[in-house]
């Protein structure tokens, strides 16, 4: 008799923080996945927490600004799907904020900069890179 495979399910919300034709990524550093690799900011939805919540949670904690979630558009979503665990990342569009990022994590981010959407990382996390295809 084969033991049953409990599927971890995560799910993280993402910033795509906009300033005109800029985007704010971070680089990522001592994480379990993408490490050196670009990618907007975010982090897991804790049990309990709504993907809005979990928005302006992340955003505080990582880079310091404050988000409206009232004005947030559906998100864009990607799924990563393994034996022992399922990933959904919802990266939401922000071009409204109050404060001026800076980074708060620099024990997983090594940096956040903004880069024009017309010359992106090569490093860039390929699903992240996908989501800007039409800015």
């Amino acid at each position: 008799m084969s033991a049953l495979l409990t599927k971890q399910i995560i799910r993280v919300a993402s910033v795509i923080l906009l300033d005109e034709r800029k985007v704010l990524l971070g680089l990522r550093k001592n994480t379990e996945a993408f490490d050196g690799y670009w990618a907007f900011v975010g982090g897991r939805v804790e049990p309990g927490e709504s993907l809005q919540d979990a928005l302006v949670r992340e955003a505080w904690e990582e880079i310091g600004i404050r988000i409206d979630p009232g004005g947030l558009k559906e998100p864009v979503v990607h799924r990563e799907r393994g034996k022992t665990m399922e990933r959904t990342h919802f990266m939401f569009e922000v071009r409204h904020w109050q404060g001026d990022p800076v980074n708060r994590e620099p024990e997983l981010c090594a940096q956040v900069s903004w880069f024009s959407v017309d010359d992106l990382p090569q490093n860039m996390i390929p699903f992240c890179k996908e989501a800007l295809k039409d800015y």
